[in-house]
């Protein structure tokens, strides 16, 4: 049972994992599920890695990296709002 409040500790992967993993299913033809459940991962973990990695070959999307720093600012920027609202 999940208490309100309660936060859960979240998987932390590597950028190694997470290339090889998507390339199973874009480079070797696995399916999404298939690979996830091989990897011991959810398949919508899966999934979204591989929507990213495809729209990172977009021209003018954002790179990997780009997004992981743009992530990190808004989770900073929503502490900053918290902190305002206190005082």
């Amino acid at each position: 049972m999940h208490r309100q409040g309660v936060k859960l500790a979240r998987k932390s992967y590597t950028t190694e994992f997470r290339a090889e993993a998507v390339a199973l299913v874009l480079e070797q033809g696995l399916s999404a599920s298939r690979a996830a459940r091989d990897l011991g991962l959810s398949q919508a973990t899966l999934s979204r890695w591989v929507k990213a990695s495809q729209l990172a070959a977009v021209p003018g999307a954002l790179t990997n990296a780009e997004r992981e720093e743009l992530n990190q600012l808004r989770k900073e920027a929503k502490i900053l709002r918290m902190e305002l609202d206190i005082f």
